[in-house]
């Protein structure tokens, strides 16, 4: 046997339990509770059957585990280790002292935000199910590991869940489809539950009437009710959208100064602060000439690493479109030659003048925003529309297309990524389960 504080070694005698160390005090499983055959469930119920459930939540359980069951897989340990980072065994033990209908629901999020959170696989689920094991919720032997077909579909579901919510509104008829498609998947309605919850609770959204029929079930309340997003309202009333081919367009350039996350987009004025974004590779924003009256038709330029950055540019359910995707849409309005005069806005009040090929026939309605060059200086306002791609050319350098005033062009080129460019935004795509 082994101790974790202060690593001393013995065998004890035989016929013999030990609780503690003999050399450090320090407490040890006993014997007579578990053996290192014993699956994870079963050690952890031992362990806190001699500690008590509140050693669940305590940094020692780690090393108990390791000393006593030193091949417990290193996946499962290291999951415990942000479970009792995260207070898990706490909440699970709340959960449990306050039993009611909601309690299966609110341990299904705890499962999604662990894994979610840390980048955990399935396994998670298998660990929290030994933690509520342990602690006496159930008698169910925990499963080991779900197999591939199992992961598989509940990431399917997953997926399907994610885009029902991605248009900003989550409807009675899309909960029901959400259901079925659980149950031909043999995904448990508990599960299914939790996926919508956590992605309710993730968007902020809110009921269409209150709960006022406290006998109903979690399923029964969802599929009864339309949800709308707080998050999102103004995201869906701001940008108007325009359906080209199979795509849905912002028909507006955008103007947002926080990432999808929250975080503020550095607002950047200067020439010398522009210029240092572009040395340091920051992301940056900026209204054409610093002027916000340019904004309230124009929207903001941004740079590259703006574009690029993992918190999101786009609002939720919009993304910034690749260069393949800029293609796709010129391709379908007739090819690069032509279908510029299809995308400007034939508005003459924002176009310093136009070719007689414009029409705006797409409803686009590509604006001329101007640019900023990587020295900070400003150029190309009512001339022409320079608007970025998530594709990168090079290290230094992405795609782009831009729309000029006298030709019915779309050119493709690439620049540096510290200029400040237009951004159109692309809807994400959501599968046809979910149009109504």
């Amino acid at each position: 046997m082994n101790c974790s504080k202060c690593k001393a070694e013995w065998t004890p005698p035989a016929g013999r339990t030990i609780t503690h160390c003999p050399f450090c005090g320090e407490a040890l499983v006993a014997t007579t509770f578990a053996n290192k055959e014993s699956a994870l469930h079963e050690m952890l119920r031992s362990i806190v059957q001699q500690f008590g459930r509140e050693i669940l939540g305590e940094a020692r359980l780690i090393g108990l585990l390791a000393d006593f069951k030193p091949d417990t897989e290193r996946k499962h340990l290291h999951i415990l280790r942000q479970a009792v980072s995260d207070s898990i065994a706490p909440k699970l033990m709340g959960l449990i002292k306050n039993h009611n209908s909601g309690s299966i629901l609110q341990i299904n999020v705890l499962k999604e935000d662990l894994k979610n959170n840390h980048g955990f696989s399935n396994t998670a689920d298998y660990v929290i199910d030994c933690l509520l094991y342990a602690l006496g919720w159930t008698n169910d032997v925990p499963k080991e590991e779900q197999n591939f077909v199992q992961v598989n579909n509940l990431n399917i579901l997953q997926h399907t869940v994610q885009m029902a919510f991605s248009d900003g509104r989550f409807t009675k008829e899309e909960a029901k489809s959400i259901f079925a498609m659980a149950e031909t998947l043999s995904i448990s309605e508990q599960d299914a539950t939790g996926l919508i919850v956590q992605n309710l609770k993730k968007n902020q959204f809110k009921a269409d009437k209150p709960f006022d029929n406290s006998n109903s079930t979690i399923k029964e309340i969802i599929i009864s009710r339309n949800w709308i997003s707080k998050a999102n309202d103004t995201v869906v009333d701001k940008y108007e959208s325009v359906k080209i081919g199979d795509q849905v367009w912002m028909k507006q350039n955008l103007d947002i100064s926080n990432f999808r996350n929250g975080d503020p987009i550095p607002e950047v004025k200067t020439d010398e602060e522009w210029m240092k974004a572009v040395k340091d590779g920051k992301p940056a924003w900026c209204f054409y000439n610093n002027d916000p009256e340019n904004g309230k038709i124009y929207g903001r330029l941004y740079n590259w690493y703006a574009v690029n950055d993992p918190r999101g540019l786009a609002p939720e359910g919009w993304h910034v479109p690749s260069d393949a995707e800029w293609s796709k849409l010129m391709n379908y309005l007739g090819g690069g030659e032509v279908a510029g005069g299809k995308m400007k806005t034939t508005d003459a009040i924002n176009w310093n003048s136009s070719s007689q090929d414009t029409t705006n026939s797409s409803d686009f309605s590509g604006l001329p925003g101007g640019y900023r060059y990587t020295d900070g200086t400003f150029d190309g306002l009512g001339n022409g529309g320079d608007f970025w791609s998530s594709t990168e050319s090079s290290a230094t350098n992405a795609w782009y297309r831009y729309l000029l005033y006298n030709y019915a062009n779309v050119y493709r080129y690439y620049f540096d990524k510290g200029y400040g460019f237009s951004v159109r935004c692309l809807r994400d795509a959501t599968i046809s389960l979910f149009f109504y």
